[in-house]
């Protein structure tokens, strides 16, 4: 299993209001990104969800989405126990004091993590289901031109 990394970010203003001083988004890998850099693929995590779930349970050589083939971004909800959650944030924005998190506020951190972060222009998909499905939705609201109109 390929290490969990984070994408640390100061001062992440939240869509509700409010923001986090300091914030992290853990992800993990699996797959190369070739050459051109256009055979990147994004799955966000649904509620209750992490990394390694969306691996054992999307991803496989015998999968559509393999890594053989594919560079497979896997990423943790805001809030899961991974990225910075009430559980693991310092006071005074611990436990009950967390701020409310949004798919939009998800979905920003993860754009951030892909553009700056992991350098991309632009993903071959994003895909994920429950929660993570939702997360496609809005990263289609918030970055058409990101994702590839064809697969």
């Amino acid at each position: 299993m390929a290490e969990t990394k984070f994408l640390e970010a100061s001062n992440f203003m939240l869509q509700k209001g409010g923001f986090l001083p300091f914030v992290r988004l853990a992800y993990r890998s699996i797959g190369r990104l070739n050459a051109a850099k256009d055979n990147a693929i994004l799955i966000p995590s649904w509620y209750t969800g992490t990394d390694a779930d969306s691996e054992t349970f999307l991803c496989g050589p015998n999968r559509a989405l393999n890594p053989a083939k594919y560079f497979i971004i896997l990423t943790n909800l805001l809030g899961n126990g991974i990225s910075s959650s009430p559980s693991n944030t310092p006071a005074p924005f611990d436990h009950a004091r967390f701020p409310r998190i949004t798919f939009y506020d998800n979905v920003r951190l993860q754009h951030q993590l892909v553009t700056e972060e992991l350098g991309l222009k632009s993903l071959r998909l994003v895909t994920g289901w429950s929660m993570g499905a939702a997360q496609t939705y809005q990263w289609a609201a918030q970055y058409p031109d990101m994702v590839r109109q064809q697969f």
